[in-house]
C-alpha cells in the first residue's frame, strides 16, 4: 500500500480552518475592548499623596480660555479642590464661577481614576478645561 505524501485539505478542514481563525479575532477585539473599558492605560496607575497644580485651557465663543486647577490626593482620593477661572469676557466668567459653585461636590472624595466630568452647573466648556487640567495632574502625580 502506497501512501500519497501530497497534503489534501478538504472543503470542510478549510471551513473549519477559516472558523477558528474568526473566533480568535473575535476574541482578541474583545479582550482589547474590555481592557479599555476597565480603564485602558493608567487603570491600575496608584496615584503619589500630594497636592498637585495644573492650567487647563478650553476654547469659548470668545475665544481660549484658561483656568488654573489645584487637587489634593491622598490614598488615590482627591480630599481638597481648588479652581481658578481666569476669564475675563463677561459669559465666560459667568459659567466659571457656575462651575467653580459645584465642581468640588463631583470631585472630592471620589478616585483620581475615576473622576470624569462633562457638565457642571450648566457649563460644559469649562469642565473640558478641567477635564485637560485633571490629566496633567495625573501624569504628575
Amino acid at each position: 500500500m502506497e501512501l500519497n505524501s501530497d497534503p489534501v485539505i478538504t472543503t470542510e478542514e478549510k471551513s473549519n480552518t477559516a472558523t477558528i481563525v474568526a473566533v480568535i479575532i473575535v476574541l482578541a477585539i474583545a479582550a482589547v475592548g474590555l481592557w479599555y473599558f476597565m480603564g485602558g492605560p493608567g487603570a491600575n496607575k496608584t496615584y503619589k499623596d500630594g497636592t498637585y497644580n495644573a492650567s487647563g485651557n478650553y476654547t469659548s465663543p470668545a475665544g481660549n480660555e484658561t483656568i488654573d486647577v489645584q487637587l489634593t490626593i491622598k490614598d488615590g482620593i482627591v480630599t481638597d479642590a481648588t479652581f481658578t477661572g481666569q476669564a475675563s469676557d463677561r459669559e465666560s466668567k459667568s459659567f466659571q464661577e457656575k462651575f467653580a459653585s459645584g465642581f468640588k461636590a463631583q470631585v472630592i472624595g471620589k478616585a483620581v481614576k475615576d473622576i470624569s466630568l462633562n457638565v457642571v452647573n450648566g457649563s460644559s466648556l469649562t469642565t473640558k478645561g478641567f477635564m485637560s487640567a485633571l490629566e496633567k495632574i495625573k501624569n504628575q502625580a
